[in-house]
C-alpha cells in the first residue's frame, strides 16, 4: 500500500506501508499459541510420544519449540535467543550447563526429535 503525505511546503512524499500477512501458525504464535499446541508441548515435556499426525497443523516456529522441548526438559542451555527466551519463561525449565544429549536424552525423546525434525522438512 502506498500513502501520499503532503508536507507544509507542498511536497508530496510517498510512503510505503508494509502489510504483514501471517500464516495461521504465525498468528497463533503472536496470540500465545493454541490449546492443541499446548497439549503437544506437554506430551513432549513429559517424555510421551507425539504422533506425526499431531504435527501437521503446526508451523515452523511451533515445530522448533516442540523439538527443543525434548532437550529443554533435561535442561539444555540454548544459544538461540528464540528458544532461550521461550524456555526461560516456562516454570518447569531448569537450565543445566552439564546437559548431554547422549547421557540425558531418553529413547522417546530421541524418537520425538526424529518425528518433529521430519515434520520440519516442509519448512526448509
Amino acid at each position: 500500500m502506498i500513502r501520499y503525505i503532503v508536507t507544509g511546503l507542498g511536497l508530496v512524499i510517498a510512503a510505503v506501508a508494509a502489510v504483514a500477512e501471517f500464516a495461521p501458525s504465525e498468528s497463533r504464535r503472536l496470540a500465545g499459541l493454541d490449546d492443541s499446541f499446548n497439549e503437544s508441548m506437554e506430551r513432549v515435556r513429559q517424555g510421551a510420544a507425539v504422533q506425526e499426525d499431531d504435527l501437521s497443523s503446526y508451523g515452523c516456529y511451533e515445530l522448533g519449540l516442540l523439538r527443543n522441548a525434548a532437550y529443554a526438559r533435561h535442561g539444555r542451555v540454548f544459544e538461540k535467543p528464540e528458544y532461550r527466551d521461550y524456555f526461560a519463561r516456562q516454570p518447569w525449565y531448569r537450565p543445566d550447563p552439564a546437559f548431554s544429549d547422549s547421557r540425558d536424552m531418553t529413547y522417546e525423546d530421541r524418537a520425538n526429535v526424529r518425528r518433529i525434525t521430519g515434520a520440519e522438512e516442509r519448512c526448509r
